[in-house]
């Protein structure tokens, strides 16, 4: 099986959590193709012994030119620059590669996913990707037709993508997708997203989110949903690894993480986690005006 993921030095220990739950979740020898720029080089070392070690597979790292996305700036920015590394992916990986899947670092896969992992692209294999699609985002859709022009009733998070690499070399090039970020950089709010989805949304296959890339563990009535999911994805800034997170789904993340070598991380979260959210949630009332919810 196919990997590829991207992280820079502040997401070693998230990235090794979601690999080990996929290693459990699969019997495949797994190779992971580590796109990075901003990792330093005992990082990459780490990542790839804990690979032998724990996940039956093997790690192929491949370091990102710097050039290309130039004009982000990750500094002023939600979104680091190894976010745009997806993009690359069918020009940067080996030419015997077909298919690749496309994991964020802030995940942890809950079930086997290797009925994704073999998706068909359409009937005659003309997709150039498998993404998920939330009934969600339905009301979101005008804005995303209005914004970005998008001809497809679909938009997908790019979290969990398979990557249909001989059809998307065939179809768009590397500087054909470089110059529609330099171009469309003012509407962009989701860089890589957005683009992936205006230039690809059209020759991508849908599945199911709640199923494949599941974004519900902020939501106050998502347990339901979670409790369908095979891929939980922990999107936006709260991370069930920092200490004032607010979702009710960190203990998926810190099971896997017990299991490959963070136990005394997660008594330390144990320890802190309740005051820090309680001095956290202080914060939010006096500097947002919220009311102080009970955990």
């Amino acid at each position: 099986m196919n990997i590829a993921v991207s992280v820079n030095n502040k997401f070693v220990m998230p990235l090794k959590v979601m690999l080990f739950s996929l290693a459990q979740n699969t019997e495949r020898d797994l190779v992971i193709y580590l796109l990075y720029c901003d990792l330093d080089e005992n990082k990459r070392i780490e990542i790839e012994k804990f690979v032998q070690q724990y996940c039956h597979g093997v790690v192929r790292s491949i370091l990102v030119e710097q050039g290309i996305f130039r004009e982000h700036d990750a500094s002023k920015s939600m979104y680091s620059i190894e976010a745009f590394y997806r993009l690359l992916i069918p020009y940067i990986l080996p030419n015997d590669v077909e298919r690749v899947l496309w994991l964020d670092a802030d995940m942890v896969v809950y079930d086997e996913i290797d009925e994704f992992y073999d998706s068909q692209f359409g009937t005659s294999g003309e997709a150039m990707l498998v993404a998920c699609w939330n009934e969600k985002d339905k009301v979101r859709i005008p804005e995303y037709k209005e914004r970005l022009g998008i001809k497809t009733d679909y938009y997908f998070n790019s979290g969990v993508i398979l990557f249909n690499i001989p059809q998307i070399r065939k179809h768009i090039s590397k500087e054909e997708i470089n110059d529609f970020w330099i171009k469309n950089q003012k509407i962009l709010y989701y860089p890589d997203q957005d683009i992936l989805n205006c230039l690809m949304g059209e020759k991508t296959v849908y599945k199911s989110a709640t199923e494949y890339n599941n974004l519900s563990h902020l939501e106050e009535n998502g347990e339901r949903e979670l409790l369908q999911a095979k891929i939980i994805h922990y999107a936006f800034f709260m991370k069930p690894w920092l200490l004032y997170y607010e979702g009710k789904c960190e203990k998926p993340f810190w099971n896997y993480a017990k299991q490959c070598g963070y136990k005394m991380h997660y008594i330390f979260y144990c320890i802190m986690h309740k005051p820090t959210l309680f001095v956290y949630k202080i914060y939010k009332r006096v500097r947002y005006g919220e009311k102080i919810k009970k955990s």
